[in-house]
Parts: structure tokens; C-alpha cells; sequence
């Protein structure tokens, strides 16, 4: 289901993150669309839940132009706006994928 702007928390987000599975992967091409067009968003981070990978998003404060990371087995998730590191072992705690 598309992100509507009237279901978003924050009025001004700036960081999103968003789980994805392989079969939906059209439908989240439209979502990640929608996460760009919000203005106030500079990043966001896909996550997959089907295997162990994230990609990451993301522009410049002014910058109308989305950069986009390849896709990362090996991580960690370091979101500048938060300070933090989220290693992958953290991420997909008690996750199989064998």
C-alpha cells in the first residue's frame, strides 16, 4: 500500500525506514517514489526481510537529486541523522536465511 502523507507521523520527516519482501518489490518501487517526493525526507533505508541486505537512499539538504547505495549484505546501517550504528547481526536477530 502506497505511503499517504496524512499517515506519516512527523509532518517533516527527515529519515525513513522500510521493510521490503522480494515478492512485493513493485509495489515498494512505489513507495520508495512516494518517500522521495516528501520534501523534508534527505534519507531513507530499505531493509529486506527475505534475505540479509538494506539499500540505502538518500540527498543533500537543496538537492533535488536521490542517490542510491548498492544494495549491502555486509552492513552496518549508520543513519547520520541518529548517531547510531545498527549492525546486521542486531538487525536480523533470530533470522535464518539458510
Amino acid at each position: 500500500m502506497p505511503v499517504r502523507v496524512e499517515n506519516i507521523m512527523s509532518s517533516h520527516p527527515a529519515f525513513v525506514a522500510s521493510p521490503v519482501r522480494a515478492i512485493h518489490r513493485s509495489s515498494d518501487a512505489g513507495r520508495i517514489h512516494e518517500y522521495e517526493s516528501v520534501p523534508s525526507s534527505f534519507r531513507h533505508i530499505v531493509v529486506e526481510l527475505e534475505s540479509r541486505s538494506f539499500h540505502a537512499f538518500w540527498r543533500e539538504p537543496g538537492e533535488p537529486e536521490w542517490r542510491r547505495e548498492t544494495p549491502d549484505a555486509a552492513g552496518p546501517i549508520r543513519p547520520p541523522e541518529f548517531g547510531i550504528t545498527l549492525a546486521l547481526d542486531e538487525v536480523y536477530h533470530g533470522r535464518d536465511f539458510g
